[in-house]
């Protein structure tokens, strides 16, 4: 399956293992709440999921590399403690509480229900195995059970990928609930629509598909890799630097799909020095990066809309629903729920940005005496401004669509429309 079904799957399970009775019981026993196991190449985007179900559906989610454990730090620390059984007082060994569950606890106090995701569990030391088992079983560690409403979420990477995994035995596939996931270039652009590419990144990759996950003994090239080498060139181009030929290969570990996107990333900066005036005799290549530069300048005009559009809303239901009494200790609430999100990273790196403009503008009105109707007559009018420019973006990238003549390109393009 692709990420995008085994995101769905997750959702399914976080409300079925949530459902309860008229008895507050569970509706699915414990027992039978299998935890998911995602199994992967790397970069296909396990993490990354995970994160925004957690968004999504305002649940609390704790992370942890199971690689990094060993059985004390997972399991807790042994302590002697003295015991009266059977009318004779013994030495009994116990175990501090998990460090783990300790901060599923600690998240839990923060979201009633929540995930807990154990990253490369098919790499834990052999000590930890059997602990992993309860867990996956009765969830818990040890002596310490997790608290109601949260679910477990397991992935790793298969033995090709990783030499420090293990393919799991038969006792422990059948307690997880295994989901297998593929690459998927549909499911990355439509990532994309939320965190935008480089336009060269995706003219690259919607010309040579087959670049998009490769591998070759050691070295992988994946999502994971086109993202990052993608924000690295949007931060290069914002801050007025050139990338570096010997840059590429940094994120692209295939020598040959390094050199081909460079010299499709060159060809590209040349299409910006010559404009579009000879476009319809222009390559393919570069008639599919002037249309996927016009589409990316649309795509950008857009979410500034969109988010000023959100900012607008959010400071409406602020002022209509907060009375100024109580504005102060309401956005001191907010500022600190926005930190404990950070903190147990359950907020993706663009929604906290959002998050911090609005209480920048909160701040303004409850602190800085300015009036929260001229901040939200300010907003409206930008706003406006940013659909203007939207619009006007996406004239010019149908005119470019109109000089369009490779076959090919207007294939790609007809198809997303």
């Amino acid at each position: 399956m692709n990420i995008q079904q085994a995101m769905a799957e997750i959702r399914r399970a976080v409300r079925l293992y949530n459902e309860t009775d008229d008895f507050g019981r569970p509706v699915l026993p414990v027992t039978a709440q299998r935890p998911i196991y995602l199994e992967g190449p790397p970069g296909v985007g396990k993490t990354a999921i995970l994160k925004q179900i957690a968004d999504e559906a305002d649940l609390g989610l704790v992370s942890y590399t199971m690689t990094h454990h060993t059985r004390q730090t997972a399991l807790g620390l042994p302590r002697i403690e003295q015991r009266v059984l059977m009318g004779e007082t013994y030495e009994v060994t116990e175990y501090t509480l998990s460090e783990i569950v300790a901060e599923v606890l600690k998240a839990a106090e923060v979201r009633e229900k929540g995930i807990l995701f154990l990253d490369e569990i098919n790499c834990v030391a052999e000590s930890l195995r059997p602990a992993m088992l309860a867990l996956l079983q009765e969830k818990r560690f040890g002596n310490h059970s997790l608290p109601k409403g949260w679910i477990i979420v397991t992935a790793g990477n298969p033995e090709m990928y990783n030499r420090g995994a293990r393919s799991f035995d038969a006792v422990t596939l059948d307690r997880v609930r295994k989901l297998v996931i593929e690459p998927d270039i549909a499911a990355f652009f439509r990532f994309a629509e939320d965190h935008p590419l480089h336009p060269a990144v995706s003219a690259y990759l919607k010309l040579r598909p087959e670049d998009f996950f490769v591998t070759d003994g050691d070295a992988v090239i994946t999502a994971r890799s086109w993202t990052d080498l993608s924000d690295m060139m949007l931060s290069m181009d914002r801050s007025g630097y050139t990338m570096e030929d010997v840059m590429f290969g940094e994120y692209l570990q295939i020598a040959s799909v390094a050199e081909r996107f460079n010299l499709f990333y060159r060809l590209t900066q040349r299409t910006d020095e010559d404009g579009n005036a000879a476009l319809e005799t222009a390559p393919a290549e570069t008639q599919l990066y002037a249309a996927q530069l016009a589409q990316s300048h649309f795509a950008h005009h857009q979410r500034i809309a969109k988010q000023l559009a959100r900012q607008t809303e959010k400071l409406r239901l602020f002022r209509d629903n907060i009375p100024e009494s109580d504005r102060a200790a309401r956005l001191k609430d907010r500022e600190n729920a926005l930190g404990t999100r950070i903190r147990l990273d359950i907020i993706s790196h663009e929604e906290a940005g959002q998050e911090q403009q609005i209480l920048r503008l909160l701040r303004r009105a409850v602190l800085g005496g300015e009036s929260i109707d001229n901040i939200i007559a300010d907003l409206e009018s930008k706003a406006q401004d940013a659909k203007a420019e939207a619009s006007d973006a996406e004239n010019h990238f149908q005119a470019v669509l109109d000089h369009i003549t490779d076959p090919a390109v207007k294939l790609i393009f007809r198809r997303e429309s």
